[in-house]
């Protein structure tokens, strides 16, 4: 056995409590490391968003090769760990641009340079724990198909729907994924519903963990030991630690909640009973949230940049760190994580101001 030193030192990422109570996990070393490596100068623009809305990153086969003086590979393995750790909001821009690591373009070098000049601004920024409770609650979303018009009769990757998933545990993020699914779908539905089905092998995993954790090494992890459920069903239940689980398409949603398979949807047959078991059993739940309350789309596609910038805070928290401990009591503009599951678990949330017609 050897000592590794702080436990910031052996993750590499910067672990600080805060006055107010939260902890926050940043790493500003690496981020400089990364603006260094594109060799940017100082008076480099910013950009509020990592990725663009408007122009779709593809293979760009008959474009301008790759002639930069940095190492795509290199900023590209830097970036995937970053996001991992303590930058969630790159996930979807990060792994799509790692994509075209084998042959870059020019095309995803500007990317990828939107992507740094995303990080200029918020060298210091990180993920804010601000734990409420012991509730998990799990985001679920999906793009359907990838589809690049270049490479479709050739690449069979470009079939696939990319599923996003944000686990947290009292409102902190603890599983943050971004990834193309195995299976091609045939519809916006069935990838919704694949993305239900991958996300419950996380969520059960990290149950089973917090029981064991209870039974075996005696940790008061919540009291009785979790479980997942739906809704406060009797108050004997009452504090069972809840995982409700979030998706914004209708057709997944009916399934899992009544799940009828028609003759249209038979081929979704052995995914939607994977999932609907589990909420037969009341060990998750599923809700219907609206897509601007998903904050799951943040790793699933590119976002406009109000929407990306109001899912950020409410996924991340900034806000909190110069607040004190009496103002986070506060009601606030972003909503976080747990207070949008609080809404939707209960009662109908309210459209917010920003996203009113």
């Amino acid at each position: 056995m050897t000592d590794e030193g702080e436990l910031a030192d052996y993750l590499g990422v910067e672990i600080k409590e805060l006055p107010n109570g939260t902890i926050k996990l940043s790493q500003p070393h690496l981020i400089q490391q990364i603006i260094d490596d594109m060799k940017f100068k100082p008076n480099t623009k910013a950009r509020s968003t990592p990725a663009s809305t408007t122009v779709k990153l593809g293979s760009d086969l008959e474009g301008v090769p790759f002639d930069e003086d940095w190492d795509y590979r290199s900023i590209i393995g830097k970036l995937i760990f970053l996001e991992k750790s303590t930058r969630c909001d790159l996930s979807c821009s990060v792994r799509v641009a790692a994509r075209y690591a084998s042959d870059p373009r020019k095309f995803h070098a500007d990317a990828v340079k939107r992507i740094v000049r995303c990080l200029i601004d918020t060298k210091d920024k990180g993920l804010i724990l601000h734990p409420h409770g012991h509730t998990f609650d799990c985001f679920v979303d999906a793009s359907f198909a990838d589809f690049d018009p270049e490479t479709a009769a050739f690449d069979s990757s470009t079939s696939k729907s990319r599923t996003s998933c944000q686990v947290l545990h009292g409102g902190c993020p603890m599983v943050l994924a971004s990834k193309l699914q195995k299976e091609t779908c045939l519809c916006a539905t069935e990838a919704e519903c694949g993305a239900l089905s991958e996300s419950l092998k996380d969520v059960l995993f990290l149950m089973q963990l917090l029981e064991e954790t209870h039974h075996e090494l005696k940790w008061t992890v919540s009291s009785p030991p979790p479980a997942v459920h739906c809704k406060a069903f009797k108050d004997d239940i009452a504090d069972l630690v809840h995982c409700r689980v979030l998706d914004d398409n209708s057709g997944a949603y009916e399934m899992a909640r009544l799940p009828k398979m028609r003759p249209r949807t038979r081929h979704m047959n052995v995914r939607m009973h994977h999932f609907s078991e589990a909420v037969r059993q009341k060990r998750v739940s599923i809700h219907k949230i609206p897509t601007e309350w998903q904050l799951a789309g943040i790793a699933t596609k590119a976002q406009p940049e109000e929407l990306f910038l109001s899912q950020r805070e409410s996924l991340m928290q900034w806000e909190s760190e110069g607040k004190t401990k009496a103002q986070l009591l506060q009601p606030v503009e972003h909503l976080r994580a747990c207070d949008i599951v609080r809404k939707f678990a209960g009662q109908p949330a309210p459209t917010p101001a920003r996203f009113a017609s």
